[in-house]
């Protein structure tokens, strides 16, 4: 009888230890992107009160084949549940001298997740934006990009040229610095732009390069032409809303249109 007890104790442990201890989010907006550089070893945990990570994501070099030189990104049990807000292998050897030798660079890997909360350097993040999977990652404010830079409104993070030379580094962005650094905003095409949050309806071309914003203001934002075609463009700025209780309306292209 106690042997059997103890069966039964240790097959329950072990199928405990098993399950994937993930959550759901139906938060659709978040806070903020949480930039991670590819080189480091981004662990996951269930929550803040966790010692210890469930799963890891560790980046490696494709070795052999077409493939060689794009980042592999491995995972213990996570697998295909991974989709974070993006997650790009990079070039490969091939590709990237394609692209140098026709005046592009060599384009990097990219790890970005969307923060739902943040206390600290601990942020609960998406981990799969389609089934709202969460986890926590926990980083260290000495690997904080932004302490290595001086930076003002004008702040610009392209991951094709980071500079810094700590390999585990993180950059942390809210929607308001993301949305005002992006290279460009693509807005829909029926979008409605106001004088004024909730005012007098106006008119805004449209815009094949996107916009800008310079201010946000809750579910609103200003907008301005990023690439006016004259000079009578420049000072035209007008409100729109660019998120809404569904989710993010606009398309942000972080950096330098390789979105």
């Amino acid at each position: 009888m106690a042997l059997l007890i103890l069966y039964m104790m240790s097959t329950k442990a072990c199928t405990t230890t098993s399950t994937e201890p993930l959550k759901r989010s139906e938060n659709k907006v978040g806070i903020g992107l949480l930039h991670c550089s590819p080189e480091s070893v981004i662990k996951f945990y269930q929550d803040y009160d966790s010692k210890s990570p469930y799963d890891s994501l560790k980046t490696e070099k494709v070795r052999f084949g077409l493939n060689k030189g794009k980042a592999n990104f491995k995972t213990s049990s996570l697998g295909s549940k991974l989709q974070p807000y993006v997650l790009v292998e990079g070039d490969s050897d091939l590709e990237g001298k394609s692209n140098i030798n026709v005046g592009l660079i060599r384009f990097s890997p990219e790890i970005i997740f969307r923060v739902l909360e943040k206390k600290g350097d601990e942020f609960t993040v998406l981990i799969n934006e389609k089934s709202g999977y969460t986890s926590v990652i926990k980083l260290h404010k000495k690997n904080d990009y932004r302490t290595t830079q001086e930076y003002g409104e004008d702040f610009f993070f392209d991951p094709n040229f980071v500079d810094t030379a700590d390999a585990d580094w993180y950059l942390y962005e809210s929607w308001e610095q993301a949305l005002k650094g992006a290279w460009s905003i693509e807005v829909p095409k029926n979008t409605l732009f106001f004088k004024e949050p909730n005012g007098e309806q106006t008119y805004m071309p449209t815009n094949d390069y996107g916009f800008g914003i310079d201010s946000l203001s809750g579910d609103w934002a200003r907008f301005y032409r990023k690439f006016p075609d004259d000079d009578s463009e420049k000072n035209s700025k007008y409100w729109a809303k660019w998120k809404n209780k569904d989710g993010i309306i606009v398309n942000i292209i972080l950096h330098g249109g390789y979105e």
